[in-house]
Parts: C-alpha cells; structure tokens; sequence
C-alpha cells in the first residue's frame, strides 16, 4: 500500500495542478491583470528581437549609477528595475521566439503562467504536509493532510489567486520557483542527497533572477527550519 501511495501522489499532484489551471483558462488572457502585465510582454519582445542581455551588460556602470533614481514603490521605470526582474523577461522572451510575437504568443503565454501558479499552489501544499510530518510526527495524518488542503482550497477560492493566475507579473513564476526551493531544501535534508540540494540552490538563484528581493523569503526559511531542527535536535543536521 505505501509504495502504491508514493507512486500515485506525484500523479495526483499533476492532475490538481491540470486541473485547477484548466478551471482558471476561462478567465482569457489580459483581463483584470496587472498593468505591469504590458510592460513585461513589451520586454518580452525585445529580449527575443533584439540583443537586450547585451545592451544589459554593456550599460551595466551607467544603470549602476543611475541606481539612486530607483525607489521602490514609485511608477518611475528606470533600468534597474527591469534588472530586478529580469528572468522574467527572459521567459516571456523564451516564449515570444518559440510562438512569434502574435496573440498565438500571448495565449501560450497565459497558459504557461496559468499552470505555473497551480502548480506553486499545489505544491506549497505539500511542502506544507512535509514540514508538520517532520517536526510534528506524532500528528494525526489525517488531520495534517485535511489542514494542508483546506487552506489551499481557501487561497485557490480567493480573489489573488484568480487575478494572479495567468498574469506576466514576476510574482508567478517566483512564487513557483520559491515553493521549488523550499520543498527541495527540505527534501535534502530528509535524504541526504546532494543532487536534491543542488536543485535547491539553483531554484534560489533562478528566483534571485526572476525578482530579486524575493531570494529573502527563500533564506529566512533556510534559517528558520535550520533552526527549528537544531533546536529540536532531530539527529546530526546535514549541512
């Protein structure tokens, strides 16, 4: 029986994230998104039609210079900013060469972000289950898994999660490659494989590249459960 939970669970996972990004299709691309949305289709673009890492690295003094006019908060676009978020234009750059520059672009697109946040979603959800499993074993599984899809259903039910899904916005794809390099990091440890930490700093330099502040999350939580296990000294930790 547990084998045959171990090899259904990820088959289960796929088809939630399926389904929860079909459901979520109906929306149609650009509607009640961002306006930001416009601006990384039009980076987009130019990082498929023209030399845009190029002109990033040949200007990379005049951008650092000019980095003062950047304040966070303010509508003032100012290279730096697209700096900080520029894997995501690397992707809707990726998707503009594979699928041209059209509406065929543009709905691939939306789909590809549309399965990316699903898929964030499902798998804090069982990043979540493995965490309470491993600090707290004694807990009903039952109980854990129950919390586990509650509160995802709660996020997937609420207003954010319809006007992110399908949206450009770096905060898609990031909210994925966090979720990745947590549940990696985690899983690591559990094992102790090196191959799986790899993955792990790896997704946490891909978010790094993606939005830049957001690599904060990814290392808080390292501290965090680093922490929680020493204290709670569950064998020698697996640095």
């Amino acid at each position: 029986m547990s084998i045959s939970i171990r090899f259904t669970s990820p088959l289960l996972a796929l088809f939630a994230v399926l389904a929860i990004a079909v459901v979520f299709l109906g929306k149609g691309p650009l509607q009640d998104t961002h306006w930001d949305a416009a601006i990384y289709l039009e980076k987009g673009k130019e990082m498929a039609q023209t030399r845009y890492l190029h002109d990033y690295a040949r200007h990379a003094a005049e951008i650092a210079a000019r980095l003062p006019e950047f304040k966070v908060g303010s509508d003032a676009y100012t290279p730096y900013w697209g700096f900080m978020r520029l894997g995501d234009t690397m992707l809707l750059g990726a998707v503009t060469s594979v699928a041209g520059s059209g509406l065929v672009s543009i709905q691939a697109a939306f789909w590809l972000y549309s399965l990316m946040l699903a898929a964030a979603l499902v798998l804090a959800g069982r990043l979540s289950f493995k965490i309470v499993r491993i600090l707290a074993p004694s807990l009903p599984g039952q109980a854990v898994t129950g919390g586990a899809i509650v509160s995802a259903a709660l996020y997937l039910a609420s207003d954010v999660y319809r006007y992110l899904s399908g949206t450009f916005v770096a905060e898609v794809p990031a909210m994925l490659l966090l979720t990745v390099s947590a549940y990696s990091l985690v899983q690591a440890n559990e094992r102790r494989r090196a191959s799986i930490a790899i993955l792990a700093g790896a997704s946490a330099f891909a978010l790094y590249v993606v939005k830049m502040e957001a690599v904060w999350t990814f290392v808080s939580f390292s501290l965090l459960y680093a922490t929680v296990l020493f204290l709670q000294r569950r064998g020698k930790l697996w640095w």
